[in-house]
C-alpha cells in the first residue's frame, strides 16, 4: 500500500488466469466478428434481391399501358409514369411536386380534395370518370381507379391511381357531373 506494508501477493496462476481470460474474451469477440461478417453477407444477398425485384418493379410500372400517379398525403404527386407524362404533355420531372390542382380542372377540385380524403382514410375508387388538364391547359376525360397505400401499421402513405383515355363522347358529357365515391 502507500505506506510500504504489503496487503498480497500476485502469483504466476493470477497472471495466466487474467491473460486466459483476456485469450477467452479475443476468442468470443472473434467469433461475434465472424457471426456478423455471415449475416452481413446474408443481409447483402436480400438487399441484392429486393434491389433487383424494386428495379423490376419500377419497369413495370413506367412501362404500363395505363397512366399511372401517386399522390401524397398533401396532394402532392410523387410519381407519373411515362404514358401519364406523355398523355398530360410533361417530361420526366415536370410532374413530380404538382399537386392535384395542376392535375385538374377548377371545377373538379372539391372532388380531387374528397377524394383524397376517402383515400387517407381507406375508401378506394374502382370506376370514376374526371377530367384531367394537359400542360398546355387541353382537357382530356378519364376514367380511374385508385387506392391509398398504407404502411404496415396502418398509416396512409400515399394514393396509387390507374387512368385511361375516355375516347367516348358520352362519357365526356357524363364527367361534368362526376363525383368520387367511396367504394367501401
Amino acid at each position: 500500500d502507500r505506506s510500504g506494508e504489503l496487503v498480497g501477493v500476485i502469483s504466476p496462476l493470477d497472471v495466466l488466469g487474467v491473460l486466459r481470460g483476456e485469450v477467452n474474451k479475443t476468442h468470443k469477440m472473434v467469433e461475434d466478428f465472424d457471426h456478423t461478417q455471415k449475416s452481413m453477407g446474408e443481409m447483402k444477398g436480400k438487399v441484392e434481391k429486393l434491389e433487383d425485384s424494386l428495379e423490376l418493379y419500377q419497369g413495370m410500372i413506367e412501362q404500363s399501358s395505363y397512366m399511372l400517379h401517386s399522390i401524397d398525403g398533401s396532394g402532392r404527386i410523387i410519381m407519373a409514369n411515362k404514358l401519364m407524362r406523355e398523355t398530360l404533355g410533361y417530361n420526366e420531372k415536370e410532374l413530380i411536386g404538382k399537386t392535384i390542382y395542376d392535375l385538374y380542372p377548377h371545377n373538379q377540385h372539391a372532388y380531387a380534395t374528397s377524394g383524397l380524403e376517402i383515400l387517407k382514410h381507406g375508401g378506394g375508387f374502382t370506376s370514376a370518370n374526371t377530367a384531367m388538364l394537359k400542360k398546355d391547359g387541353t382537357l382530356i376525360f378519364v376514367s380511374l381507379a385508385s387506392s391509398g397505400l398504407k404502411n404496415s401499421k396502418g398509416e396512409f402513405l400515399a394514393t396509387i391511381t390507374t387512368s385511361r383515355v375516355l375516347e367516348s363522347q358520352a362519357l365526356h358529357s357524363a364527367v361534368k357531373d362526376a363525383k368520387y365515391v367511396d367504394v367501401e
